[in-house]
């Protein structure tokens, strides 16, 4: 048996996996601020790898340390969306997509569709999310290589190691 949703309440059904009404996507808010670790769900050999950054550079995956480089605040705006401040950086340096790439960008302003990000949740961690481009966050499998975004590989199912993220 399933729930099914004809958007005002919800009935028990047996499950039927090709009717849209059965499928929910679901998101988490992160409420205030608070800083968290994005850790990969893919490790490079036996290392794990984070999101990991530098002043004025791309967004990186390096093994995980520990240090402020590993280090994201979250910020909840516009109710499930979410802007990522790094606290590496001395000026709150914002993630953003641009292009296919990833990158760490000085805030000016109110944070645009860029800078904003979903968590949804997935077995064992989060798929992120860009809110601009609608596709996920997504570690390449080449060590030290910059985060890009790509498409969500299931965005009702388990998706890949590659864009899960563990938040921590």
């Amino acid at each position: 048996m399933g729930l099914s949703s004809d958007g005002v309440t919800f009935a028990r059904t047996a499950c039927d996996h090709s009717r849209t009404n059965q499928a929910f996507r679901i998101f988490s808010v992160f409420e205030g601020s608070s800083t968290h670790r994005l850790q990969s769900q893919a490790p490079i050999g036996p290392v794990s790898m984070c999101a990991n950054v530098n002043d004025a550079a791309p967004v990186l995956q390096w093994p995980c340390t520990g240090g402020e480089n590993d280090q994201w605040r979250l910020d909840a705006v516009d109710g499930d969306r979410h802007i990522l401040r790094t606290r590496h950086s001395a000026f709150a340096a914002l993630m953003e997509v641009s292009g296919g790439s990833v990158v760490q960008t000085s805030p000016s302003g109110a944070p645009s569709d860029l800078d904003k990000w979903r968590f949804e949740w997935r077995p064992g961690g989060y798929a992120v999310r860009a809110v601009q481009s609608n596709q996920c966050l997504t570690i390449p499998l080449t060590p030290f290589s910059g985060l890009v975004q790509a498409p969500c590989a299931d965005t009702l199912g388990t998706g890949t190691a590659t864009q899960v993220w563990i938040v921590d």
